[in-house]
């Protein structure tokens, strides 16, 4: 768990904002391709039309997913896109802040990881679908105590080998405590930023997005793991 914190610490500031833009480059370049095979896409369907190839209906069904996700896309990689180098540098000093927060409360003595008596009774949860236990871990951000309270799926991970999620469930939590943040998305639902659901600035403000970020620049996460978190936000 150190290691990943501790290397996201210590990584150079300038390295990190050229990480960002990077990012932010990749991401509009995939959504620039997207959107010029979608027009590919309207073009074929056209001339499919024309030629008789396809009923009316479908046809009319079929343009109008088209020209929706084109709408969608183009409104993505718009020249009025708000993330500037302003908003990048912000981002940059967002994370070094926290992550300098976490990774000293991390390193202290005062951090406590235990499990709720309560949670091991596996009342189940209306709202989520679960059982409490069968989760991963969690915080209570009024407590006076720094306490990250442990659950099965955290336990089975670590016994698998998997310490890379447990690593994760911990900075995840700990961001609620030292960054407020707040679980706008999670890894099944997509952690790519994009401007409709999911812009930068509640990126930052996501927990399993720094969970993430902390965990890939450290190089514990596989590419795998990593495409499947990365995708658009639904």
């Amino acid at each position: 768990m150190a290691l990943v914190v501790d290397d996201i610490l210590f990584f150079p500031a300038k390295s990190l904002l050229f990480i960002f833009r990077e990012i932010h480059k990749a991401a509009l370049e995939e959504l620039a391709k997207e959107a010029e095979d979608t027009r590919a896409e309207l073009s074929r369907l056209y001339l499919r039309f024309e030629a008789g190839a396809i009923a009316a209906d479908d046809f009319d069904r079929l343009e109008a997913g088209l020209l929706d996700r084109l709408d969608e896309l183009e409104g993505f990689t718009a020249s009025d896109d708000k993330t500037d180098d302003d908003d990048l540098k912000k981002a940059m000093e967002k994370l070094k802040d926290g992550f300098k927060a976490i990774g000293n409360k991390c390193n202290s003595s005062r951090l406590v990881f235990s499990d709720d008596p309560i949670d091991r009774v596996k009342v189940y949860n209306k709202k989520t679908g679960k059982v409490g236990w069968d989760d991963w871990g969690f915080v209570k951000t009024a407590e006076k105590m720094d306490v990250v309270y442990i659950q099965g799926a955290f336990l089975k991970a670590g016994a698998t080998g998997k310490i890379w999620k447990c690593a994760l469930t911990i900075v995840h939590e700990m961001s609620h405590r030292e960054v407020k943040t707040d679980d706008v998305m999670y890894d099944y639902q997509g952690l790519k930023p994009h401007k409709k659901n999911f812009p930068h600035k509640k990126a930052l403000k996501n927990a399993d997005s720094w969970a993430y970020f902390a965990t890939d620049l450290a190089g514990c996460l596989a590419e795998t793991d990593r495409n499947q978190a990365l995708k658009l936000a639904a």
